[in-house]
């Protein structure tokens, strides 16, 4: 019984797994090793912005390897997302080096990274000036071993050179590419 007054402190639940944490753990979105394997140090920093109509309304800047997702239990980062990375990383870094191709990835390889890819663009919203967090139900259900991406989400890959400085995009919206004298269609309300 707690006396009155006092709140009685309630474990948060893990974003993934939902499951209230016995010990929390930083999932960095961007992992550790890929930023090493781009050259980017820890005293290189992020710029994130987020704009509307062509202006930039908000923005931080951050230490590059402090974009964290803090809600994650020990058991989900130390264990399934610990051996998704570990699987993904190969393969990512050969289609980064250009040591593969895209279209030479198997069934198998190319659904791996499609899950890495949306764990990683889930967290990626989660920690977003947009303030437009994953569904929680699509993070539950990605969750473990045997977790799969959710019916309606499309992952797609792009595979160019870029001899430039890391960059990403992040946005809302989905391009529509038009044919010339075409309307362009309006997205139903969220």
């Amino acid at each position: 019984m707690v006396p009155c007054g006092r709140l009685s402190p309630m474990p948060s639940p893990c974003v993934f797994c939902n499951v209230p944490a016995a010990t929390w753990s930083e999932e960095h979105v961007i992992p550790k090793w890929l930023l090493d394997h781009l050259h980017i140090s820890p005293q290189d920093q992020m710029f994130q912005g987020l704009a509307q109509a062509d202006e930039v309304t908000k923005q931080r800047v951050h230490a590059s390897r402090r974009l964290v997702e803090g809600r994650i239990c020990a058991s989900c980062n130390n264990g399934w997302m610990s051996r998704l990375e570990e699987t993904a990383r190969p393969l990512l870094v050969d289609l980064i080096d250009n040591k593969r191709a895209q279209w030479e990835l198997s069934v198998q390889e190319s659904a791996l990274l499609a899950r890495w890819a949306v764990k990683t663009a889930y967290m990626l919203a989660n920690v977003s000036l947009a303030g437009k967090p994953a569904p929680s139900d699509h993070l539950w259900q990605l969750s473990g071993d045997s977790g799969q991406i959710r019916n309606g989400v499309g992952v797609f890959g792009l595979q160019i050179a870029y001899d430039r400085t890391a960059s990403f995009l992040q946005t809302p919206s989905w391009p529509q590419v038009l044919q010339v004298g075409a309307t362009p269609q309006t997205a139903a309300p969220a």
